[in-house]
């Protein structure tokens, strides 16, 4: 499993085969996400920064801010291949909020050889008041002006994904086959998206990311794409 450790405030460590990591964004200076992180734009494209900002934050002083219209960044995994896995984000839609919001795993990222595979797409929905699957008809309703969880619980091992925003079941499904179809047993990145709306009052805030799993040791021990530290 490997992650950058890099000018993060990670409370990183293991009991027995577990590894838990915790991204919360408040060792950073309010700015560019990227430019003083390893987490990744998407497709390697900085016109897709997001924002590390000094309110709302769930846990103080920090939150990252994802620009509706314009933010896609991705925390990138390597080695999570077996086990059970638990991802979870904290997200706060304004209630003015006009925009976009998504939540996505992915089970193959690879920019260079021109591979995507997606496993979860979860989009928060401002506009129709709702949290969507995007690959089925799941929903639920939103919760604004709070701090609510969206999280995935993982069986790597037996190809099963179960989404649960605000501690409902959002759906359960095969972690291969529910969105790309044809995926991989892996887990390849988090990423945080602001949709396609752009403009004033598209923005949303996600803060407290946890990480925790079967410990796989780091194929590459380089950033938070691919994580320094072997948690052992």
């Amino acid at each position: 499993f490997s992650m950058t450790l890099t000018a993060l405030i990670l409370v990183a460590f293991t009991a027995g085969a577990q590894t838990t990591w915790v991204e919360d964004f408040d060792s950073y200076a309010p700015g560019a996400l990227v430019a003083q992180s390893d987490w990744e734009f998407w497709n390697y494209n900085s016109l897709y920064e997001a924002f590390v900002v000094a309110g709302p934050a769930r846990s103080l002083p920090h939150s990252v801010e994802i620009l509706g219209g314009a933010s896609d960044v991705l925390a990138v995994l390597s080695g999570a291949t077996t086990g059970y896995w638990t991802i979870s984000s904290w997200s706060f839609i304004p209630g003015n909020c006009t925009g976009e919001q998504w939540w996505i795993l992915m089970n193959t990222y690879d920019v260079p050889a021109g591979l995507a595979n997606w496993s979860c797409q979860v989009f928060l929905d401002p506009l129709n008041g709702l949290v969507r699957d995007y690959d089925s008809a799941a929903t639920l309703p939103l919760i604004v002006d709070q701090w609510v969880e969206v999280k995935a619980e993982i069986d790597l091992d037996n190809n099963l994904q179960t989404v649960y925003y605000n501690n409902q079941v959002l759906f359960t499904d095969s972690w291969t086959e529910h969105s790309s179809g044809g995926g991989q047993l892996q887990i390849a990145c988090l990423d945080l998206w602001g949709g396609g709306l752009g403009g004033p009052d598209t923005s949303g805030f996600w803060d407290d990311i946890l990480i925790e799993g079967d410990y796989v040791v780091p194929t590459e021990q380089t950033s938070w794409g691919k994580v320094k530290s072997l948690f052992r």
